[in-house]
């Protein structure tokens, strides 16, 4: 007989049917799998149980799932399948199941969000987050699913404001949120994964010409309308998406939409899929979660959003299995179009160099757990994020800290203002009144795919401690902590960069982001990274890693190669080099440009990678030229 899967209330997970008005939690067999898409279908949970003289429940009943107390699914019975032993295996999808539902609408002047709403009330479901799509659609729905409708709404929205939502179910409330604001910090490498498969392909939303037409009433001639990649076109040939557009559309707009369409779909699409990767519940269809992935020839360092996740919770296990595909321009977005919420704040810069924030003895909210040294990451492993043997004599806590490769690139600028992470040896003191932990000093050596800083501000620590059993009787407290304990930490916070070039490919992109990954390491004369740099070392290495590019060693040949550009023409990821003799003198520095007049460096013995301005009266009186690389 398959293994059963006890769910009492004292273990990690709850699964709970709801007949009128009883409420029933079944001996579970085999498990229970969760599985969301980005696009067009509900998440569907799957489970097969053991039915006895007690239980009583029938198609449309509700069915909750909880992991460690939190509700993670909310759904309706609409499947089961009896068998001759009495097992039934049951299927339930949360309440977009009923946006399978088809019908007619005639809207007008509504966004995405304002549709969804309007279709919510029509089919009586409840929504909770919606957030404002912003742009203005007008359409004749015939005989379409609700899904068909959104859809096609929020891909109208793509094209025309670069902006992508998703719509998803949570926990019994229909949610609309923008990619933007769901990025996690679950960082998928080597160690977390199982195996992966990754393919590219060119085969399906890849186009390298766009072609619209409008009718010209005045002329009786249709006006048509084309944008083209010549390169692309003689690498894969002529890959045409066609359209019409609305007659009442200016000639600007069409040709502006033009530009737009080629920008999003003149690429390769790439997928990864992932396989029993260590569980976390946060990560949904629509996620995007930073990816780390040595495949051999390629190294993957980017964002990637999620189009599939299934988890899987058995035996105390949690895994999941996932298919994304390239975020790196979705995660760019974050710092243009999202977080550049703060506009109003006539006070803060928009593209403004790195920031220091200084937190000194700051209480705030922590749940506590704990873990042991171990022979898996389950466990914890033997060793600390930095490689160091574990050692439960040293007060040691895991706590949301910088790693290397992902530094400060997934929490917002606003959010890391007010709940700033840690670096290795930062010290916290725990306030758990009436346990053997209460107002000692900790240090922060490691971290975890789970160790994360709450969006209502609460920390996540895990309490270094000798074994399993000391773990289980530690449980999960909630408590304090006081970020520094005696001492002043000063965390440093990257600023909004938002990019005034009109370059915003996902190739700077990709280059900015993993040279911004580096500020703060040292500069050591004739270092060529990953964590130590000199000048033209960290230029090198980062056209390196992030592009594949190899350009030459040293600032003064870096100064000679590539393509030459006119400091008022400077895009993004150009190099900006500079001599300490003067406009006419020999090249004895180098930095990348980032948009606003601003440019990140390795500058000198003693400091570190940084951002610096183009004015600043020495780069400003010392600057030689630029030169280009993609």
């Amino acid at each position: 007989m398959a293994d059963e899967l006890v769910l009492a209330n004292d273990r990690y997970i709850r699964l709970v049917i709801a007949h009128w008005e009883d409420f029933y939690e079944p001996v579970v067999l085999d498990g229970i799998t969760w599985e969301i898409e980005r696009r067009g279908a509900p998440s569907k949970l799957e489970f097969t149980i053991v039915m006895d003289d007690i239980l009583q429940f029938c198609e449309g009943n509700s069915v909750r799932l909880y992991y460690k107390g939190i509700g993670i699914f909310y759904g309706y019975i609409f499947q089961k399948k009896r068998d001759k032993e009495n097992h039934i295996k049951i299927v339930a999808y949360d309440q977009l199941r009923y946006f399978k539902n088809k019908d007619t609408y005639v809207y007008s002047n509504k966004t995405a969000s304002e549709l969804v709403k309007m279709l919510a009330k029509d089919f009586k479901l409840k929504y909770n987050v919606i957030e404002d799509t912003k742009y203005k659609i007008s359409r004749v729905e015939e005989n379409k699913t609700l899904f068909d409708m959104v859809l096609t709404a929020l891909d109208d929205t793509l094209r025309e404001k670069k902006e992508m939502f998703t719509l998803y179910d949570d926990f019994g409330r229909i949610t609309l949120k923008n990619v933007a604001s769901m990025k996690l910090d679950t960082v998928m490498n080597n160690d977390v994964i199982e195996d992966f498969d990754y393919n590219s392909s060119i085969d399906s939303d890849t186009y390298t010409k766009i072609k619209l037409v409008r009718d010209n009433e005045e002329t009786g001639k249709r006006d048509v309308y084309i944008a083209q990649d010549s390169t692309h076109m003689r690498s894969w040939g002529i890959l045409q998406m066609f359209d019409t557009v609305d007659k009442n559309m200016s000639e600007a707009e069409i040709k502006q939409k033009c530009d737009i369409l080629l920008k999003l779909y003149n690429k390769k699409t790439k997928s990864l899929s992932l396989k029993n990767a260590i569980g976390d519940i946060r990560v949904r269809a629509g996620c995007l979660v930073p990816v780390f992935l040595n495949l051999g020839d390629i190294e993957l360092q980017n964002y990637m959003l999620v189009e599939k996740v299934k988890h899987t919770f058995e035996n105390n296990s949690h895994f999941m299995d996932l298919t994304l595909v390239d975020g790196d321009e979705f995660a760019s977005y974050s710092s243009s179009s999202y977080s550049s919420g703060n506009t109003n704040n006539k006070d803060e810069k928009k593209n403004g160099p790195a920031q220091s924030t200084t937190k000194t003895g700051k209480k705030v909210p922590a749940l506590f757990t704990a873990y042991y040294p171990g022979n898996n990451a389950m466990e914890g492993g033997k060793i600390d994020c930095n490689g160091k043997p574990l050692d439960v004599k040293s007060r040691t806590v895991a706590g949301p800290m910088n790693r290397e490769g992902v530094k400060k690139t997934w929490y917002t600028d606003d959010f890391l203002k007010k709940h700033p992470v840690f670096e290795y040896g930062d010290k916290v003191k725990i306030i758990l009144p009436g346990t053997a932990y209460d107002n000692k000093v900790y240090t922060v050596k490691d971290n975890g795919g789970r160790i994360y800083v709450e969006t209502n501000g609460t920390y996540h620590i895990d309490i270094l401690l000798p074994n399993d059993s000391e773990c289980k009787k530690f449980g999960r407290k909630n408590g304090y902590i006081i970020i520094g304990g005696d001492e002043e930490q000063t965390y440093q916070v990257e600023g909004n960069n938002q990019n005034s070039t009109t370059n915003n490919g996902s190739k700077s992109n990709k280059l900015i982001n993993l040279a911004k990954s580096k500020l703060g390491c040292k500069y050591v004369y004739g270092a060529t990274g990953p964590n130590k740099f000199d000048c033209s070392g960290f230029t090198q290495w980062c056209y390196k890693n992030a592009l594949g590019i190899t350009i030459p060693r040293v600032s003064a040949s870096q100064g000679n190669a590539g393509k030459g550009v006119d400091k008022s023409n400077l895009q993004l990821g150009d190099l900006v080099f500079f001599s300490s003799n003067g406009p006419k003198g020999k090249i004895n520095h180098v930095g990348m440009y980032i948009g606003n007049n601003e440019f990140i460096h390795s500058p000198h013995t003693g400091d570190v990678v940084k951002i610096s301005s183009l004015n600043g009266s020495y780069y400003k009186k010392n600057y030689v030229r630029a030169r280009r690389f993609i």
